[in-house]
C-alpha cells in the first residue's frame, strides 16, 4: 500500500485525524513500542522511515513528538546520547515558535508529549560517563516543564509529572545529591509509580542504590524485596531469563549488591552467577546490556577482592576491564571507557591493589602510576553501582600500606 493511496481514503477535509496519522498512531501505541522492530536493527529502521514518511504533511505536533521519542529512544540504545540531544533541542524549539505564532494549537496532549521531549534531552545532557558541567543545565531544563493547568493537571500531563519526577530523582542520584534523590524517589514511588510497570522497579532500584551508597545495605534489602518479589512470583524462570527489558533483573542487580556489603557471600555468588549465566545466554548483547555485564562482573571481582582471594579477582577484574574496552568504548562512546577514564582506571587500580598483596609489586606500581592521576582528576565524578564511591575509597584505604 503506498502512502498516496491511503490520501484517497481520507474522507471529509475537516476530519480530524488523517489515515496517514491512524496508523502512525497503531505503529506507536501498540505496547511493543520500546522493543520496535523486535530487536532487529533493520525493521526498527524501516518502521521509522515509514512514520516519518507517513507524517510529512501532518501537522499534528503531539504525534510528531511522539514518533521523536521512539527514535530518540534508539538513538540512546546505541550508545549516541549527545546524538539524542540536537534533534530534541531543534523540535522543541520549532514547536515553541509554532505555538508562539498560534498557541491554539498547544493542547494539554501536546504539552504532555512535549515534556516528555524535553525531560528525555536533559537526560541525555548527564549520562554516567559524561562530565559534571551539565548537570545545572538539566536541572534547569527538567524543572522548566509544567502543566498548562498545575493545580489540575490532565491525566497525560500527569503521567509526565511522574517521567519528571523519576528524571529528577535519576539525576540527583547519579551526581551525589543522595538526599535529595532519595526524597525524589519516594515521591515518585508514592504519587506517580504503577504497580509492576517497569519504571516503578528502575525506580525502586534506584532507591535502594542511594540506600547503598549511604551505608544503609539492610534497609536497601528491603526495599528490593518489596518490588521484587511480587515480580519473581509472578514470571516462570523462563520467561525471567528472556525477558531481557525487565526491571526484574536491575532490582536483582542491585540486591547482589546489598548481599556483598551486608557479608551474604554465598548469597551474593550464587545470585551473580545466575546473572551471569543470563547474559551469557542471550547470542548478542545490547549496549545498555554490556554495561550491565559490566557491573556484575566488577562485583564478581569484588566479592574475591574483599576476601583476600587475589589471583581469583584478577580474572574478574580483567573480564569487567575488557568489557569496557571491547564493548563499552565503542561507536558513539568511544574515548568514554578507554583505559584513561573514570571506571576503567578504577578497575585497573583494584588490579593494583590485587597484584600489591600478591607481592608483584614491579605491575602493581606500574598500574597505580598509570591510575593516579586518572582517579585524582575525576574525583567527583558520579559513581556507579558495583564501583560506589566506598569501594574506591576501601581500595584506597589499603593502598596506603604500599606507598
Amino acid at each position: 500500500m503506498t502512502t498516496e493511496y491511503l490520501d484517497n481514503l481520507a474522507g471529509p477535509k475537516d476530519a480530524s485525524t488523517t489515515p496517514r496519522e491512524l496508523i502512525v498512531q497503531l505503529i506507536l501505541s501498540a505496547t511493543s513500542t520500546y522493543t520496535y522492530g523486535e530487536g532487529d536493527k533493520y525493521r526498527t529502521r524501516k518502521l521509522l522511515e515509514w512514520s516519518d514518511e507517513l507524517l510529512q504533511k501532518s501537522e499534528d505536533i503531539c504525534l510528531q513528538a511522539m514518533l521523536l521519542e521512539v527514535r530518540l529512544f534508539h538513538l540512546h540504545e546505541t550508545g549516541d546520547y549527545r546524538g539524542c540531544i540536537e534533534p530534541a533541542r531543534a523540535f522543541l524549539a520549532s514547536t515553541k515558535e509554532s505555538i508562539r505564532q498560534d498557541p491554539s494549537i498547544l493542547s494539554e496532549s501536546t504539552n504532555a508529549q512535549l515534556g516528555v521531549i524535553q525531560v528525555f534531552m536533559a537526560e541525555r545532557l548527564v549520562t554516567e560517563v559524561s562530565s559534571d558541567a551539565d548537570f545545572e543545565d538539566s536541572l534547569q531544563i527538567i524543572k522548566e516543564w509544567q502543566p498548562l493547568n498545575p493545580v489540575n493537571p490532565s491525566n497525560r500531563e500527569n503521567i509526565t509529572l511522574g517521567i519528571q519526577s523519576r528524571a529528577l530523582a535519576k539525576l540527583h542520584k547519579d551526581h551525589g545529591s543522595l538526599d535529595e534523590g532519595r526524597r525524589e524517589l519516594r515521591r515518585y514511588l508514592s504519587l506517580y509509580a504503577v504497580n509492576n510497570r517497569p519504571e516503578e522497579g528502575w525506580a525502586a532500584g534506584d532507591l535502594a542504590h542511594i540506600l547503598l551508597e549511604l551505608g544503609q545495605p539492610g534497609e536497601a534489602e528491603l526495599v528490593i524485596r518489596q518490588y521484587l518479589n511480587p515480580r519473581q512470583a509472578c514470571l516462570t524462570t523462563e520467561q525471567r531469563r528472556g525477558n531481557r527489558r525487565t526491571d526484574t533483573m536491575y532490582l536483582e542487580m542491585v540486591l547482589c549488591e546489598a548481599f556483598l556489603l551486608q557479608g551474604r557471600t554465598e548469597e551474593c555468588e550464587e545470585s551473580l552467577q545466575d546473572l551471569l549465566s543470563r547474559f551469557r545466554s542471550f547470542s548478542v548483547l545490547w549496549y545498555f546490556e554490556q554495561f550491565r555485564l559490566f557491573a556484575v562482573q566488577a562485583t564478581l571481582a569484588r566479592l574475591r577482592h574483599i576476601n583476600g582471594r587475589y589471583s581469583e579477582a584478577l580474572v574478574y577484574w580483567q573480564d569487567a576491564l575488557d568489557t569496557c574496552l571491547e564493548h563499552l568504548n565503542v561507536g558513539h562512546q568511544e574515548g568514554n571507557w578507554g583505559r584513561q577514564t573514570f571506571f576503567p582506571s578504577i578497575v585497573l587500580f583494584s588490579m593494583a591493589h590485587c597484584w600489591y598483596e600478591l607481592g608483584e609489586r614491579e605491575k602493581a606500581d606500574a598500574l597505580r602510576i598509570e591510575t593516579e592521576t586518572v582517579l585524582q582528576v575525576t574525583a567527583c565524578r558520579p559513581w556507579v553501582l558495583a564501583l560506589g564511591t566506598y569501594w574506591l575509597a576501601w581500595v584506597r584505604d589499603r593502598m596506603e600500606k604500599f606507598r
